[in-house]
């Protein structure tokens, strides 16, 4: 059988991805650019998630070495360093969104400083002063980053006490959507609106579409009481009522970089970090 016939090979012709979570429309995005570079050049993919669970991450992983995987490409993960010392040492390993410098791993991550500085500054033009931060578990590096840059972002603005607004979910369930939304709902009906937050920069078109159907379900307007601003730039964005403002991190741009990369390391060749550019996308949630 083919799996037989892998473990006589020295080249399985076969990349492991691992993602947090199947079912976002963000990884899909990347990912069916990944696997349309990988058939060109012969490969398959073998793709499994960890939803978002650190002991499932490294399970999927030791399974991705078992099954032969010529190269590993992990999206985020935690809580993982000891096993990817060891996986390094067998197969070629790119990380997505995140960099561990002293392992020496191949890394792609986009850059949040100068966007989220020009977001901050762009609120407040339009009258946006209460600016909260509405993400996914800061187990990320990635969104831990984020969090950073607005963090600084906001002191630069004359916010002395910004990390008040972090609003932090609980993303071990599987639907961001429903979490977003169920938190964000109870957060208008604990609080007054003059208690609350006028704009909420979320961690993903998801999690905004969340805050979205919550603000407008206890009838309030958006962009007039809050202002959206989502992350990723989604093909939704753009039917959703009212469109959503968001930051843009190409899918497609992420998916060819990862690609190259993997090919670079199964050659053996020195590959530096790949920092990708995000921009701004106003539209008429904010």
């Amino acid at each position: 059988n083919y799996i037989a016939q892998l473990l006589r090979k020295k080249h399985s012709k076969i990349i492991g991805c691992l993602v947090p979570e199947l079912n976002n429309p963000f990884y899909s995005g990347i990912l069916s650019i990944f696997i349309e570079c990988a058939a060109t050049e012969g490969y398959k993919v073998l793709l499994l998630d960890y939803q978002n669970n650190s002991k499932k991450e490294l399970e999927e992983l030791q399974q991705m070495v078992d099954q032969k995987v010529d190269a590993v490409v992990l999206f985020h993960g935690f809580d993982d360093v000891e096993m990817l010392k060891k996986l390094k040492e067998q197969i070629p390993v790119i990380l997505i969104g995140r960099e561990e410098p002293l392992l020496q791993i191949p890394s792609i991550r986009f850059e949040h400083k100068d966007v989220m500085e020009q977001l901050i500054r762009q609120l407040h033009c339009m009258g946006y002063q209460k600016i909260a931060f509405l993400t996914e578990s800061l187990q990320f590096q990635d969104l831990k980053d984020r969090y950073h840059c607005f963090l600084e972002a906001m002191y630069h603005c004359g916010h002395h006490h910004p990390e008040k607004y972090l609003l932090e979910l609980d993303t071990t369930t599987k639907n961001t959507f429903e979490t977003s939304y169920q938190f964000c709902k109870n957060l208008l009906i604990s609080h007054l609106k003059k208690e609350l937050p006028d704009a909420f920069i979320t961690s993903s078109d998801i999690v905004a579409v969340g805050a979205m159907h919550a603000i407008q379900q206890a009838g309030y307007q958006i962009p007039d009481d809050f202002g959206i601003v989502g992350c990723e730039n989604l093909s939704m964005c753009s039917y959703i009522s009212p469109t959503l403002t968001t930051i843009e991190q190409n899918k497609a741009e992420l998916g060819v970089q990862a690609w190259n990369m993997v090919l670079h390391a199964l050659n053996n060749e020195h590959i530096p970090p790949v920092v990708l550019q995000s921009k701004l996308i106003f539209r008429e949630s904010c």
